[in-house]
């Protein structure tokens, strides 16, 4: 600021301006509080103690209110800056209503630019009830609730509404909300009611807040009940977010519901450290589960070896398919098949690819095969 005066506490106003721009400040103020311009009078005051209202002051220079017209009329999508051929036309719109515009090219672009709203090179009037009801439309989105709303979504649910205000685009409307509503954080897809926060964050948000004392959701009810998140953003935030176990197709577990005592906690994690302690890895298929099974029945065995690893054992192993290890690059799983090998006289490649899947989660055939082939001598493997 290169003038700043505090009004209160830790709230400047910035008091180098001149008086035309400290009156588009009070409009933008209106449009936020959801004011009428003719409601209110505004009054200029110099030195002196003349007092001289607004409506007095546009009287004094009717240009101002004729180019808006003028723009009104006859530039609903917005007139094009930098454009010879447009200010031949508005000269021409002008002439036939009998408007007086200025002779410069440059001095009358400058009184356009500073008539309307500036959006991608163009200058719009937007009427001050179609701002208030932009407003009007994500206010009552965020009365109700809900933390985020996607300008994709907003197009689309609104988009008859819009379209009739000749608001055809989401940077059109962003622009429009950043002007009514600049207290809102604005993402490059979302708005959020003021928080700062990532796409995935926003919807993990949202999901929870509306599944309060829920254990399971479906993705198809969520789409219904956040119709300003795209589903596919739905469906990839619950499959990608800790807070959140996959069931089954379109089904999740909501990890605050999930059930774990501080006994369990502690056998697990002392199960897992002495399995490692011996042999290096620890099988998650082989952890003693205790009551988790039976206090968290909505989840499948699967569910709830993802759920067991997410709050007790992901901050201090790695999950290599079903090997827990300390390391990051885990067990190699030659090295293990062949000490499953050495331990029997006799083998079958069926044996060998079921231990593999024990170990990995999947039959691993191309690595069992080259085990029994290459150490099939040396470990007495046999193939039926």
């Amino acid at each position: 600021m290169n003038y700043p005066k505090e009004i209160a506490n830790g709230v400047y106003l910035e008091c180098n301006a001149s008086a035309t721009g400290i009156v588009n400040k009070l409009y933008a103020l209106f449009d936020i509080c959801g004011i009428n311009y003719d409601d209110v009078i505004i009054e200029y005051c110099k030195t002196s103690d003349n007092i001289v209202s607004e409506k007095e002051v546009k009287a004094s220079n009717p240009q101002v209110a004729a180019l808006e017209k003028l723009l009104s009329k006859h530039y609903k999508y917005g007139f094009r800056l930098g454009s010879p051929i447009e200010l031949m036309r508005i000269r021409n719109f002008a002439e036939e209503d009998g408007i007086f515009l200025a002779d410069s090219d440059e001095e009358l672009e400058r009184k356009i630019a500073a008539t309307g709203i500036k959006i991608d090179g163009k200058v719009f009037i937007i009427e001050s009830e179609i701002l208030s009801g932009i407003a009007a439309v994500t206010d009552s989105v965020f009365d109700e609730g809900a933390t985020v709303i996607f300008l994709n979504q907003l197009m689309e649910i609104k988009e008859e509404w819009l379209s009739e205000q000749h608001i055809t685009n989401v940077d059109m409307l962003k622009t429009l909300l950043k002007r009514i509503r600049p207290n809102y954080y604005y993402g490059q897809n979302i708005i959020t009611p003021g928080e700062k926060s990532t796409e995935h964050d926003a919807i993990v948000k949202e999901i929870l807040r509306i599944s309060t004392g829920q254990s399971v959701v479906r993705t198809d009810a969520l789409k219904e009940k956040l119709p300003y998140i795209p589903t596919e953003k739905i469906a990839w935030s619950l499959s990608t977010s800790p807070e959140f176990i996959w069931i089954s197709e379109g089904k999740y577990f909501l990890m605050n519901q999930f059930v774990l005592s501080e006994e369990d906690a502690n056998t697990i994690s002392e199960h897992v450290a002495n399995e490692c302690e011996l042999n290096g890895y620890a099988s998650i298929t082989d952890l003693p589960l205790g009551n988790i099974q039976e206090e968290n029945y909505e989840l499948s065995e699967t569910a709830i070896y993802a759920a067991v690893y997410s709050t007790v054992l992901k901050e201090h192993y790695y999950l290599h398919g079903k090997i827990l290890t300390k390391e990051e690059n885990g067990v190699d799983i030659s090295a293990l098949l062949k000490a499953y090998c050495a331990g029997k006289s006799c083998c079958t490649a069926s044996e060998l690819m079921e231990r593999a899947e024990e170990l990995t989660g999947t039959p691993n055939k191309q690595t069992s095969m080259a085990i029994l082939y290459t150490h099939g001598t040396k470990c007495h493997v046999h193939i039926k």
